[in-house]
């Protein structure tokens, strides 16, 4: 929703420019509202306590990803293991799947996802088989509910050569990466995600609890 100009705002609540100012930029940090250039404030869509903070094993794109998205397209490749996967997942692999996700709100690209998935695995075997539509429902639900648990680091990143290649760009060139480590009960690691989100379209909470499992 947009805001009216500043001269209404500071009639209606009767207060000087300067101060209106200064309590919009408050706003702004706070993620209540958004200025866009030329355009004026707008209220930002806000989420609720259950969808805005990451408080259960489950994919992190569906939080943090600010107004969330519609659609993933899916791009898959099998190879066969190497000494670089053999050390990302701490074991000799004899094939891996390199998948990339990208994410859609409208037409517009908001996220992608690059992930590794150890073909050693039992229940990894099976999605060589998969169909698109299946793998991505996979690596989005069904994967958390089969694993033990992940760890997860969060940086800012500028645009790597990934993002490059695949035409996934930022207005400020910078994103937040996510990496994330989806482990078996027998703490072998069985995913190794690389999610991707520009700092524009990114809203990262995260929710600690006495005995919760997402505090590693």
């Amino acid at each position: 929703m947009r805001l009216p100009g500043e001269k209404e705002l500071a009639a209606t609540f009767g207060v000087s420019r300067v101060t209106l100012r200064q309590a919009l930029a408050l706003l702004q940090e706070d993620g209540f509202i958004e200025s866009r250039h030329g355009l004026g404030n707008f209220v930002r869509k806000r989420k609720g306590n259950a969808e805005a903070f990451l408080a259960q094993f489950s994919s992190p794109m569906g939080v943090f990803v600010k107004d969330g998205f519609d659609s993933v397209i899916i791009d898959r490749e099998d190879f066969i293991g190497d000494t670089f996967t053999n050390e990302m997942f701490n074991r000799d692999v004899p094939a891996y799947s390199g998948v990339i996700r990208k994410y859609y709100k409208n037409t517009d690209c908001v996220a992608l996802s690059y992930s590794c998935i150890a073909l050693d695995y039992s229940d990894t075997k099976i999605t060589r088989h998969y169909s698109d539509e299946e793998l991505t429902h996979y690596l989005a639900e069904d994967i958390y509910s089969s694993a033990y648990g992940a760890k997860m680091d969060i940086q800012v990143v500028p645009e790597t050569s990934l993002l490059k290649n695949t035409k996934f760009s930022s207005p400020d060139k910078n994103f937040f990466l996510i990496l994330e480590v989806i482990f078996n009960t027998k703490g072998q690691v069985v995913i190794y995600n690389k999610h991707y989100i520009p700092l524009s379209e990114a809203s990262i909470r995260l929710m600690f609890l006495k005995n919760g499992i997402n505090s590693f």
